[in-house]
């Protein structure tokens, strides 16, 4: 498929126009947190991986080391994780999330489910699982044009 350039305004407008109302979904606005959507992921994250690296969660969030020691650093400072180091080897910094921020967690996560099945609620099974496959594309393909202009 080839979008021609005069195609691109209306497909950009609306993909910003989604991605900030998700965003501010997503920080809990209404929720009673004010949690940005990368300090979600960082806790998400932790809630699956309990021995997760400062590097793993970098990895999976895309970030460079310095971005992910400020994250860390916001996250530690607001109680929601905290710095834990191997006995191996004290260099391996471990980032475990702590009951304040469990607990913040579960709580915009349930604010999010309810609010994704409000949005979602007049969608066919079949119209969502088109929506969820062409993310996943849309997410492949963003992907590879960063790793290509890397």
């Amino acid at each position: 498929m080839s979008i021609s350039y005069s195609e691109l305004a209306p497909v950009l407008r609306s993909v910003l126009s989604v991605l900030r109302a998700f965003a501010q979904i997503s920080e809990g606005t209404g929720s009673g947190s004010s949690l940005p959507v990368l300090q979600f992921e960082a806790l998400h994250f932790l809630s699956i991986n309990l021995d997760a690296t400062t590097k793993d969660v970098a990895r999976e969030l895309g970030l460079s080391m310095p971005a992910m020691s400020q994250l860390a650093k916001r996250l530690i400072k607001s109680k929601l994780v905290e710095r834990a180091y191997t006995q191996k080897d004290k260099r391996i910094t471990k980032l475990r999330i702590t009951p304040i921020g469990s607990l913040e967690y579960k709580r915009l996560l349930i604010y999010l489910n309810d609010n994704l099945k409000k949005i979602f609620h007049n969608i066919t099974d079949t119209k969502l699982e088109t929506y969820i496959a062409l993310n996943k594309r849309l997410l492949e393909n963003i992907r590879s044009l960063v790793n290509t202009s890397n």
